[in-house]
């Protein structure tokens, strides 16, 4: 019987075995520590539209709290309407890649602080934009379309930000390639234990200068 997964062996080959053990420990402290530690990201908000991937047959725009809605009745973009919602009368934005009528890939953002989950949320500087929540369908996935959904709607409503801001968990290796194929530079690193029902957080010096926290609803030790 096989040691290791396919799967598994897979990853080794695409990110070396020491990568790959990292990954392994990392999911198991968050799934039975909770235990999380993330990548702060950020890159300088472009002032232009840059053109488009040749021959992508997509269209990239922000979308109505409405059609987002429509969309949504499709189960395999895991998006409830009353999200939607919530985010709209929150301020935040919604662009999206449609192909053929079909929405592939979302992406929002927020200008203010944002629920990461029950009980904690983010913070970030005044000048940031913050990017979150981002998705592709599985069919369309490894063809950079959130990078250029990213990139392509940038100077729509950056309403005097001056540059975006993100997290991604250190063992994603795939999405901190991409991010850093669209420009981003880690700035630092931040996360949190969720032990007994109470957020335990922490942030580093890189993390704190650009105003990237975790904070909870109530009370939260921080470091």
């Amino acid at each position: 019987m096989a040691i290791i997964s396919p799967q598994r062996r897979e990853h080794i080959n695409r990110w070396g075995i020491w990568r790959s053990l990292y990954e392994f420990l990392m999911i198991r402290l968050q799934r039975h520590c909770g235990l999380v530690f993330c990548a702060v990201i950020t890159r300088p908000l472009r002032t232009s539209v840059p053109p488009l991937a040749e021959n992508s047959g997509s269209e990239y725009r922000f979308l109505s709290e409405q059609e987002l809605i429509k969309f949504a009745k499709n189960s395999e973009l895991q998006i409830k309407p009353s999200v939607i919602k919530a985010a709209f009368a929150k301020g935040d934005t919604c662009t999206g890649a449609i192909n053929n009528g079909r929405l592939i890939a979302y992406l929002w953002r927020a200008y203010s602080p944002t629920k990461h989950t029950d009980g904690l949320w983010i913070d970030f500087g005044p000048q940031a934009r913050y990017s979150y929540d981002s998705f592709t369908l599985p069919q369309h996935r490894g063809q950079r379309v959130l990078t250029t959904l990213s990139l392509s709607t940038d100077a729509l409503d950056q309403r005097g930000r001056k540059n975006s801001i993100a997290f991604i968990e250190t063992h994603n290796y795939s999405s901190l390639k991409n991010a850093e194929f669209s420009g981003n530079t880690i700035v630092g690193y931040a996360g949190y234990w969720h032990f007994f029902g109470k957020y335990y957080t922490f942030h580093s010096i890189g993390a704190k200068k650009e105003g990237f926290r975790f904070f909870a609803a109530e009370s939260t030790t921080s470091a």
